[in-house]
């Protein structure tokens, strides 16, 4: 099929503009979000078609349903894909999860992050099983060994935890913006 010259050009540029989208929106978190850390444990797979990444693990991943506040019905059915929002709170220096809602929270509850079910969740079940899109971290060969060689590593002021950095926008969208490797007293390991 022929499409005339002049539409090329307006195809082209509606195409770029889709693009332009979805990077600024994939970047948003990072330049208007609020900074929050959590506290993850790593380990590093490696796909011959993603490549090196390092792959976290959260304490909200996988809640304790019975020690969360939450508001779903009792005999309510939630599914697998369903968007959740956690809402958190400082715990020293990291943040936790204190509730977790169905619903968008305000501003004034600020800071939350949007997450989604990876499995469907019933009344009887004993956990919550959630991705926020912060679970993979892409990064070169090297850094992905050391950051899974942190798991075991201790300094000489106890067990090295390896922290992240999120940035997290207004609508509770979430982007990782650096990890490090903390000794127990919270310093930096260089």
């Amino acid at each position: 099929m022929k499409y005339p010259k002049a539409l090329l050009f307006p195809m082209i540029l509606f195409q770029l503009g889709i693009l332009a989208f979805m990077v600024f929106n994939a970047m948003r978190p990072l330049t208007t979000g609020t900074s929050i850390t959590f506290k993850t444990r790593p380990v590093d797979p490696r796909d011959l078609m993603r490549g090196n990444y390092v792959r976290l693990n959260y304490n909200f991943n996988r809640l304790l349903r019975s020690t969360i506040e939450h508001d779903f019905l009792k005999n309510e059915r939630l599914k697998n894909g369903d968007i959740i929002y956690l809402l958190l709170e400082p715990d020293s220096i990291y943040h936790k999860v204190y509730k977790i809602t169905k619903y968008k929270p305000k501003e004034k509850d600020f800071p939350f992050m949007r997450a989604y079910l990876t499995s469907s969740a019933s009344s009887t079940d004993t956990y919550f099983y959630l991705k926020a899109g912060i679970e993979s971290y892409y990064t070169d060969k090297e850094t992905a060994l050391a950051l899974e060689g942190n798991r075991f590593r201790r300094t000489e002021e106890g067990q090295s935890v390896t922290s992240v950095e999120v940035m997290l926008a207004p609508d509770g969208v979430a982007r990782i913006k650096e990890i490090k490797y903390l000794n127990t007293n919270n310093r930096p390991i260089l």
